[in-house]
């Protein structure tokens, strides 16, 4: 009896944590160059978009937001392939997050570019409408 009781205490525990890692991931949009490129959000949502990135042979990623007042850039992170590697000459591969908020009701519209040894490769365009 105690081992079903526990049982079921333990599934249902289990059930809730991974419904809440779903619900916290759902929260925020992935911007991508397969996704839809017209999105709509609620104010404080969130998105992002996950750009290649390798400085050593030239690869960089770089965005513009074409109304501040809607959409706003809250953080950039950049995560190495290889941490170990990374003050080695070509070990600097990594995938570059922005992540920005919707701040205000509006339209937006977010470019991505890839850029290698200077010159745009890839551009993606994102329309971005920010309801209340």
């Amino acid at each position: 009896m105690k081992k079903s009781i526990f049982l079921s205490l333990f599934i249902i525990c289990i059930t809730c944590v991974v419904m809440a890692q779903e619900n916290a991931s759902s929260d925020m949009i992935k911007l991508s160059p397969l996704s839809k490129k017209s999105v709509s959000v609620q104010v404080g949502q969130k998105l992002y978009f996950e750009a290649k990135v390798h400085g050593s042979v030239g690869m960089s990623a770089q965005f513009s937001i074409s109304n501040e007042k809607t959409i706003r850039l809250v953080s950039e992170d950049l995560e190495f392939k290889n941490p170990q590697q990374a003050d080695m000459p070509g070990g600097d591969s990594a995938v570059r997050t922005y992540i920005f908020e919707a701040i205000q009701p509006g339209t937006s519209q977010i470019k991505i570019e890839q850029v290698f040894r200077g010159k745009v490769e890839d551009s993606y365009t994102f329309k971005i409408k920010v309801n209340e």
